[in-house]
């Protein structure tokens, strides 16, 4: 099977210079070409199922790191994932501080999180825990910033070819005026960094942690019809104050892409000399470009200490000078 997808491979690339002169129309008729020589003249008898879905999956990994090609299950599975309840994995309280672990952005994440915060009574300050939450639906990251922002706000803008758009708060939130803090890890992902990078830009919140994954594409999910599907890249999320979400990677190379350590490391240890800088939109504090959210306050993941004195010395980042 793979010497004929690589077989296949060589048949598309056999004529490069001239393909450059082909319309897009002529570029997709000469691949449906390709796959009825094969299913008439290919001298064995062969399944074109399995080498339409590996030539889908070859030309999706030369895109970006997460367009991909989805099975029936595999679809079957996406959909169920975000229907999950109980993203809220754990609530407590300790003194007047109050702690939210939020493992996954699935429906109704907003009002399951404000009854949680009910729960806790009556605290002076929040702490939203987003370590190892590899995001979900767009939505519910929406939903659950609003909660904390003013009217008119800006939660996330878009920009790609056909899908710009800016989502914002459409009325104050029920929990705009307690102090935040956000605890964020390298496995933060999506919609952490979009409920992440928000609080940050609009100095609602201290960000600390450990610079997260930097996923910033807007993915569009596309049914075939058999059941599969592909997620295809249609743009990039904007933070509110204009930063790319998303870290830079090359188009198929995305096993370098997984493997970039970069963003683990101490910020003082990462040139950010290239980095570009943005300011929040309230203190005009300096944060980074580049990918994934910088935090306020770098503290490796196994080693914060959610202590009273910690917490207010982290607020004082947000403190009007």
């Amino acid at each position: 099977m793979k010497r004929l997808v690589l077989l296949l491979l060589s048949v598309l690339g056999a004529h490069l210079c001239a393909s450059a002169q082909l319309t897009e129309l002529q570029q997709i008729q000469k691949l449906n070409l390709v796959y009825q020589q094969i299913r008439n003249n290919y001298v064995d008898d062969v399944s074109l199922e399995p080498l339409v879905e590996e030539a889908i999956r070859a030309t999706l990994k030369e895109l970006d790191p997460h367009s991909q090609y989805l099975t029936k299950e595999e679809m079957t599975e996406t959909r169920e994932r975000l229907r999950e309840p109980d993203a809220i994995t754990s609530s407590q309280r300790s003194g007047d501080i109050g702690y939210i672990a939020v493992s996954r952005f699935s429906k109704p994440l907003a009002a399951e999180f404000y009854k949680a915060y009910r729960a806790l009574g009556d605290i002076e300050s929040l702490v939203v825990d987003l370590r190892d939450n590899g995001g979900g639906a767009i939505t519910s990251a929406i939903d659950l910033t609003s909660l904390f922002l003013h009217k008119g706000d800006v939660i996330v803008s878009t920009e790609g070819r056909n899908t710009n758009a800016i989502y914002d708060t459409k009325h104050d939130g029920k929990l705009c005026d307690i102090p935040v803090i956000v605890l964020i890890n390298e496995n933060s992902a999506s919609a952490s960094e979009i409920f992440a990078g928000a609080i940050q830009d609009h100095d609602r919140g201290v960000v600390v942690g450990r610079t997260s994954f930097g996923k910033g594409l807007v993915q569009r999910l596309i049914n075939l019809k058999d059941g599969s599907g592909v997620t295809i890249t249609v743009a990039r999320y904007k933070t509110p104050s204009g930063r790319v979400i998303q870290r830079p990677y090359q188009m198929g190379r995305s096993d370098d892409y997984q493997r970039d350590t970069m963003r683990y490391q101490h910020p003082d240890s990462i040139r950010h000399d290239d980095a570009p800088i943005f300011k929040t939109l309230k203190l005009g504090r300096e944060v980074y470009g580049g990918g994934g959210i910088t935090p306020d306050i770098y503290i490796e993941s196994d080693t914060i200490a959610l202590t009273k004195d910690a917490i207010d010395r982290w607020l004082e980042v947000i403190s009007p000078r």
